[in-house]
């Protein structure tokens, strides 16, 4: 299963040109990186826009994290879809985090998914 994890500009649009600009608003107000590093971040974000745009039928699912409560939601029932033994009420549920630079959002979700995501996270960063 592929999941590729995008952006669109506050108006919904979603041509290349203005995912980066979305992108490098959000980098920028981060602060957490350097004016090169987020040039590098961007053509690499470039190219995967690209190839995403080339390749449609590359990913199994694409979600745009413009909101993060939504993103979230759809990113959990995605999981539950290709991994339903992970739905199940015997695993112990825990409450996580999830912050963002515009403040935090409190979730409830169940460990197995908290892995699958924080493994899935890991693996983008690390590519």
């Amino acid at each position: 299963n592929y999941l590729f994890i995008t952006c669109n500009d506050e108006n919904g649009d979603s041509s290349i040109d203005n995912k980066l600009d979305t992108l490098r608003q959000r980098l920028i107000k981060r602060n957490t990186e350097k004016p090169e590093q987020i040039e590098q971040r961007l053509k690499a974000a470039e190219e995967e826009f690209k190839f995403v745009e080339q390749n449609q039928d590359f990913f199994d699912c694409i979600i745009s994290n413009d909101n993060l409560e939504e993103s979230t939601a759809k990113l959990i029932q995605q999981f539950k879809t290709w991994y339903p033994w992970i739905d199940n009420d015997d695993n112990e549920a825990i409450t996580i985090t999830m912050s963002s630079y515009d403040g935090g959002l409190l979730s409830r979700v169940h460990g197995l998914i908290v892995v699958l995501c924080m493994l899935f996270i890991l693996m983008v960063y690390v590519h």
